[in-house]
């Protein structure tokens, strides 16, 4: 503006007057109507007016009917359409000849096979189907079922029966060689699956055959029945050949071939057959030689036997050559009977047992004279002599002398038992400490020694080994545990040395009776302190856990972030073995979401996700509730189930109170569940005319805000337009007035320019830009509170507030840029 007058100050001085007032009226004969917006948490502030221009709104698109284009090269041609042919009935290459003629492919189903000669069953897909250009499918021709028969391949190769199968394409999957049938030549084939001749499904395609082979393996039949051999051999395809008739107690005792051996088919076997030999012992000379002869056998010689080992029952065989059941050629067979006389045996040193039992073999009667002892007697003299010869039956005298038990390695009882069997009454058992090599109560040492011949008894006495009782060291430490063995006169061996340890069992256990120096093997587990684990999360004392070699036990194992633990056993700070199990009672534990600010409906359902029972606190007002408080605070961890108590108020609608009294306005606002602040009322020096109306009101009607919020309206007086207008002009005048009468500036110099401020009101304010000590005195009504120093001073101060809200900054944001080309603003 300043610059504009100066460009004026050259025009005559009345019309560079009259323009100038003009421009001053225009700019300041807009009306001063204060505004002030409180709110519940921040003071307000005053932004300066800023018009925003209204976005154009979208014009209504008009569809306009599109003519149709009579131009052809626009004619829309419907796609070329295919139809699959009906070929049934046809031959192969005449229904391929018609469907590649209707713009298909053709190929014969999966599973056939071509056959020029055969007729067309039906095609995939089927006849009359339509179909595009880009959709066209490749047809599939089946042709109808014709009966086959499987051709014979009886009598050829391998080979050959391959071609002639490949020829109707059928497969010889396999041409193995089977037993010997004997119906056609070796290696040929001799049987076919399927069989000649037979009907066979269109889609066969493998066959098998057996092939004759050239040679058969020979079986062995050695030691087997005659009748039995010549079975198997025949069984084989094989001739027996033998020079003896067929009887049933013949045997085979050699085959040429050898069993194994592969031969021709109908080859012969030579079998030298042999007679199996009976059994003769126990039997007189007359049957055992009627059986030999019945057997096949010569002759048998039944010789007596004349050496003293010739034992049995006089006149019967006892030994005969060759031994029951072997099979041998037809011969002469011995058996043997024993002597009617008998030799004496060598008795001496020999136990009273092994004495009568040699007797009684050769059909001797022992009589025995000596001290009475219930074991351990041995024959000290015998009569008659060894090697006498006399007559079965005849007594042979026997003198027993007492023989000292070996008592060595048993216990007392048990050899002071041994000792009274073997006639030893009197026995006394003594304890002493022996060397490691000695069992611990056990014998070591006897009086008389063992095997010792007494005609009498005598007293027999015997020395224990005694150990040592091994300590008790079990729950012990390590050290302690090895000092008390070793005080002992033990040696002790730990499983492990690291680390502190405690032994958990011994060997041998506690009070057992070992050798001096013995070992004792300890068991020992390594010990850990149990760390302090309530009040940590689950996630947290697992590693805890872990590094002290501990297992851990919880009661749930899910969410181990959000568990909690409320005890443990055993308790912290005891000694536990490694791999103890650590018992934990948890609480599983949640995060309370943020919910202020939400409504009360979104604020429950969080609440309720995150597993919390929500309680809410409200005023009995009905309408729209949104959270303001939350207790327990957002982040905080709770258990799960904990109540979160939600302070909610309602959300009211403001009321339209425009262009109506203030009063009225203000129980408009009351009944809206609102608080009405003050209807400012302000006009040009403090001058009001007329009734005051409603022109402005801080939040506009419809929005919704929280119950109680306080609300300002703003009000004038229907003459302060008029009022503020003539105020105007009169400071216009004035100003032309002085500057008519200031001193003409310098020569060459140019005028400083002037410093013009414009306070401008915002009429829809979000914050107040004003300082609250400049609130206060306009207010109070104080003459300086509107003074353009206190504003600039207050606007300085203000613009280091933070501005809220997106409507706020889009005002400062319009005001720069609509006014930076005009006078300077603070």
């Amino acid at each position: 503006m300043h610059e504009r007058c100066e460009r004026l100050s050259r025009l005559p001085a009345l019309p560079w007057l009259l323009t100038c007032l003009v421009l001053l009226a225009s700019a300041w004969a807009r009306p001063v109507a204060a505004q002030v917006a409180v709110r519940t948490v921040e003071p307000a502030v005053v932004l300066p007016r800023v018009q925003v221009q209204p976005q154009p709104q979208a014009q209504a698109q008009v569809q306009t009917p599109v003519k149709p284009n009579p131009d052809p090269r626009h004619v829309i041609v419907p796609p070329r359409t295919f139809t699959v042919p009906s070929v049934s009935g046809m031959s192969l290459a005449a229904a391929q000849r018609k469907i590649t003629g209707a713009g298909f492919q053709s190929r014969l189903a999966p599973g056939q096979y071509d056959a020029s000669a055969e007729t067309v069953e039906r095609t995939e897909p089927d006849a009359g189907q339509i179909y595009t250009a880009d959709q066209r499918p490749v047809v599939q021709i089946v042709l109808a079922a014709s009966p086959r028969k499987m051709p014979s391949i009886i009598g050829m190769t391998c080979d050959q029966a391959r071609r002639r199968l490949e020829s109707e394409k059928i497969q010889l999957v396999q041409c193995s060689v089977g037993t010997y049938s004997g119906r056609t030549s070796a290696n040929t084939i001799h049987t076919q699956q399927p069989a000649a001749g037979t009907t066979i499904a269109r889609n066969l395609r493998q066959a098998t055959a057996v092939v004759e082979p050239d040679t058969v393996e020979v079986p062995e039949v050695r030691g087997q029945a005659l009748n039995q051999a010549v079975q198997r051999l025949e069984q084989s395809r094989l001739r027996a050949r033998h020079s003896l008739p067929l009887q049933a107690a013949q045997r085979v005792l050699a085959q040429e071939p050898n069993g194994g051996d592969r031969v021709a088919p109908r080859s012969e076997v030579k079998l030298t057959l042999g007679y199996a030999v009976p059994a003769l012992t126990g039997l007189e000379c007359d049957e055992a030689r009627r059986r030999v002869l019945a057997a096949g056998h010569r002759s048998l010689d039944c010789r007596t036997e004349t050496t003293p080992s010739a034992l049995g029952q006089p006149g019967r065989i006892f030994r005969q050559q060759p031994a029951a059941g072997t099979s041998v050629e037809p011969l002469a067979m011995q058996a043997f009977t024993p002597l009617l006389r008998v030799r004496v045996p060598a008795l001496v040193d020999k136990p009273e047992e092994a004495a009568v039992s040699a007797l009684r073999q050769v059909r001797l009667i022992p009589r025995a004279e000596g001290p009475a002892a219930a074991a351990g007697r041995v024959v000290a003299a015998q009569s008659p002599a060894p090697q006498t010869l006399v007559e079965p039956g005849s007594t042979v005298e026997i003198t027993l002398a007492l023989s000292v038990p070996d008592m060595r390695g048993a216990s007392c009882d048990a050899a002071r038992a041994l000792s009274q069997r073997h006639g030893f009454a009197a026995f006394e058992c003594r304890r002493r400490v022996a060397a490691p090599s000695a069992a611990l109560g056990r014998v070591f040492v006897q009086e008389p020694a063992a095997r010792t011949l007494l005609t009498a008894t005598r007293p027999i006495e015997a020395t224990v080994a005694q150990g040592i009782l091994v300590p008790k060291v079990t729950g012990l430490d390590l050290p302690d545990a090895l000092e008390r063995v070793s005080a002992a006169g033990l040696s002790g061996h730990s499983d492990a040395s690291g680390g502190e340890r405690v032994v958990v069992a011994q060997r041998p256990p506690a009070n057992s009776e070992v050798q001096p120096g013995a070992a004792v093997a300890l068991t020992t587990q390594r010990m850990t302190e149990v760390p302090a684990l309530v009040g940590r999360t689950l996630q947290e004392a697992l590693p805890l856990i872990d590094a002290r070699e501990l297992r851990a036990r919880p009661d749930s194992a899910d969410e181990p972030a959000l568990r909690r633990a409320q005890a443990q056993q055993p308790p912290a700070g005891t000694r536990a073995a490694v791999g103890t199990a650590v018992g934990l009672k948890t609480l599983l534990e949640t995060i309370v979401p943020e919910v202020t600010g939400r409504s009360l409906d979104e604020a429950r359902a969080s609440v309720d996700r995150a597993r919390l029972h929500a309680q809410v606190e409200t005023s009995p007002r009905v309408g729209a509730k949104t959270v303001r408080r939350q207790q327990p605070a957002a982040g905080e961890r709770v258990a799960v189930g904990s109540a979160v108590t939600l302070h909610a108020i309602t959300r009211v609608e403001v009321p339209e109170v425009r262009r109506i009294g203030c009063e009225e306005a203000q129980a408009a606002m009351r009944n809206a569940g609102l608080v009405a602040g003050p209807c400012r009322v302000e006009g040009w020096l403090g001058v009001r005319l007329g009734t005051p109306t409603v022109e402005r009101q801080s939040v506009a009607p419809g929005s919704l805000v929280d119950e109680d919020s306080v609300l300002v309206l703003e009000a004038r007086t229907p003459l302060a337009p008029v009022v503020a207008l003539g105020s105007t002009l009169t400071a216009l005048l004035s100003a032309g007035f002085f500057w008519w009468r200031r001193a003409p500036p310098a020569p060459g110099v140019a005028a400083p320019p002037a410093l013009s401020v414009r306070i401008e009101p915002d009429l829809a304010p979000r914050v107040d830009l004003r300082a609250p000590q400049d609130m206060a005195a306009a207010e109070d009504g104080t003459p300086d509170a509107h003074d353009e120093e206190s504003r600039r001073r207050a606007f300085e101060r203000a613009l280091k507030l933070r501005i809220e809200g997106a409507e706020a900054r889009t005002s400062i944001r319009a005001w720069h840029e609509n006014d930076r080309h005009e006078e300077p603003r603070p």
